[in-house]
This record gives structure tokens, C-alpha cells and sequence, in this order.
């Protein structure tokens, strides 16, 4: 299934300062893990995912590990909210609240 990926302002401008390209942000959505937490999909390269890229292109992506997605989904395109690199992501996000609406109805970006 293929989505229509937007960036968000936001999301444009942390790349740019974090030198994260478009195409890392398509390669992590694709090929990392995902994982839904406090009413946002998140997307993540962990060392796994990584091992199964270098099989598929040959060559160890060093500027991929850590990198974290925050999406939210529409019915037809996922707007990336903001990217990051945090080598520990994924106990951070695994720690994460569960998505609660009654406590969410100030969030910024509704889907």
C-alpha cells in the first residue's frame, strides 16, 4: 500500500537543522519499526533494522541509526510531525502514556 507522505512545517525545518534528507525520512517509514503511542504512529531505525538494510543494499546506512519519525495518519497521506535521532528511542517511546482523548484535546496537530 502506498501512502502520501507530507511534511509539516515544523517537520521541514527540524530536518534541515538536524541534516536529516527526505529520503532518510522515506527510508525510516519504510523499512523501521513502528510502533503506536499517545495517538501518534512513531517510526524508528533500531540496530535490527538496520542489519536487514545493509543485507538489502549492501552497505552499512550509519546516517540512519537513531533516527525517530513522529507521524500522524489521515485516511490517505501521513504527515510526519517532527524528526529526530535518539539512539535510545525506543525505550523512551515504549514508556510513553497510551493515547488518552479526554487528556489530549489541547495536542496542536489533529488528524
Amino acid at each position: 500500500m502506498q501512502l502520501n507522505i507530507e511534511l509539516s512545517r515544523h517537520a521541514k525545518n527540524r530536518a534541515s537543522k538536524r541534516g536529516i534528507s527526505i529520503d532518510q525520512i522515506n527510508m525510516c517509514i519504510q523499512h523501521g519499526e513502528e510502533l503506536y503511542k499517545t495517538g501518534s504512529l512513531f517510526f524508528f531505525m533500531t540496530d535490527k533494522c538496520l542489519k536487514k538494510l545493509k543485507k538489502i543494499y549492501g552497505g552499512y546506512l550509519s546516517k540512519l541509526q537513531g533516527l525517530v519519525v513522529l507521524t500522524c495518519t489521515n485516511e490517505d497521506s501521513l504527515l510526519v510531525v517532527t524528526v529526530y535521532k535518539d539512539k535510545k528511542a525506543m525505550k523512551v517511546i515504549r514508556k510513553k502514556q497510551s493515547y488518552n482523548k479526554r487528556s489530549n484535546y489541547h495536542a496542536e496537530y489533529y488528524c
